[in-house]
């Protein structure tokens, strides 16, 4: 039996999506297990970086970029070039990959890799709405309608994400949510050490961060100790680092991770609100499963997610809300640690690789 993933990123990558966990799974399960990290110029160091990781073998591509710049080429774009995979260089690496079991297109922008594997099954991992991202192009419409029919199953990450796919295009025999997922193995046995003052923490890309709230928060809880875990640009250096109750850490790997989030006391989902209906009308955030495994107060600005599939969290419309709940959260907290804890502990990423194989009717 062999899987082939593929998702943008390094398979050892620090940010790790729900791809990567699905990846892991299988070569846990001791599946011969492929990694292919995106399109890289046959020039490039990238083409050549091969290794193994968590039991999964990454293999990267060589392809030439045939139509030039995406960004250039953004009303050009078609299912019969998109995403400029025309040219494959390495045919060792195809033979290796050639006709897998399964192969798990992990992002709509690699998936036409499909065309050169020739799998007996494809599996199209819809992680959000991508048609309604901002500036995204026309095109990408026809484009995922393609991938939905071409797919065997199609695999949501949020309850939103489902039912807005299924009234786009239909399909709902093939379509399946399994909502983010957690590996509880990495918050056990990390000891909870007594912190000085309430730590206030933040995971995930801080662009993405609502940022009229957190700073309001900031201000207000002088006290708090706000950490921010995962990658930043300038401009949000800019608006933290003069804090003297923010601690910027940058990315870090999921056993640090866990360790600073069972040390916190709280964790915040904070995103703009007027997103709630465009770009984040199919969010479900891999952080609120994260915090739940760390048994967190959680904090978020509403989400449509919310409605449709919710847990317990507080929920703030406007920035006094939001440092509201953040006080309430710390000094008297409305649910209990085994309450928090609930939501990870139905949601292992191990079970939903099983609903995957389960779907597809395969025999491992």
């Amino acid at each position: 039996m062999k899987f082939v993933f593929s998702r943008n990123s390094n398979v050892d990558s620090e940010v790790v999506t729900n791809t990567h966990n699905y990846a892991f799974i299988s070569g846990k399960k001791g599946i011969n297990t492929k990694w292919i990290p995106g399109l890289t110029m046959p020039w490039s160091k990238a083409a050549k970086s091969r290794m193994t990781y968590r039991k999964v073998d990454q293999v990267p591509l060589k392809f030439l970029f045939n139509y030039g710049n995406k960004s250039l080429n953004r009303y050009k774009i078609n299912w019969n070039i998109f995403p400029y995979t025309n040219y494959l260089f390495d045919n060792l690496n195809r033979i290796e990959l050639y006709e897998p079991d399964v192969f798990f297109g992990g992002t709509y922008s690699f998936f036409s890799i499909y065309k050169i594997l020739n799998p007996k099954r494809i599996v199209y991992n819809a992680h959000d709405l991508f048609t309604n991202y901002p500036y995204a192009p026309k095109s990408l419409t026809g484009i995922e309608k393609k991938i939905i029919e071409k797919s065997d199953l199609i695999v949501t990450t949020s309850e939103m994400t489902k039912i807005k796919l299924r009234e786009y295009y239909g399909n709902s025999d093939k379509l399946l949510n399994l909502n983010q997922g957690i590996h509880l193995s990495e918050f056990e046995g990390i000891k909870k050490e007594r912190n000085e003052k309430p730590k206030i923490v933040f995971a995930g890309t801080l662009s993405e961060m609502n940022h009229e709230f957190t700073v309001h928060s900031i201000e207000t809880l002088k006290s708090y100790d706000f950490h921010f875990i995962g990658p930043y640009s300038m401009n949000e250096k800019g608006i933290y680092e003069k804090y003297e109750n923010v601690k910027m850490h940058g990315p870090m790997k999921r056993d640090r991770l866990a360790y600073h989030l069972i040390n916190s006391d709280v964790g915040l989902i904070s995103y703009d609100l007027d997103a709630i209906d465009k770009r984040r009308i199919g969010t479900n955030p891999m952080k609120r499963y994260d915090y739940s495994a760390a048994k967190l107060q959680i904090v978020s600005t509403p989400l449509r997610e919310y409605e449709v599939n919710p847990s317990e969290l507080y929920i703030a419309q406007n920035k006094f809300e939001f440092s509201q709940c953040i006080k309430e959260a710390v000094e008297n907290p409305r649910y209990s640690e085994e309450t928090m804890f609930h939501l990870a502990r139905n949601n292992s990423w191990e079970s939903k690789f099983e609903s995957i194989i389960k779907a597809m009717n395969l025999h491992i």
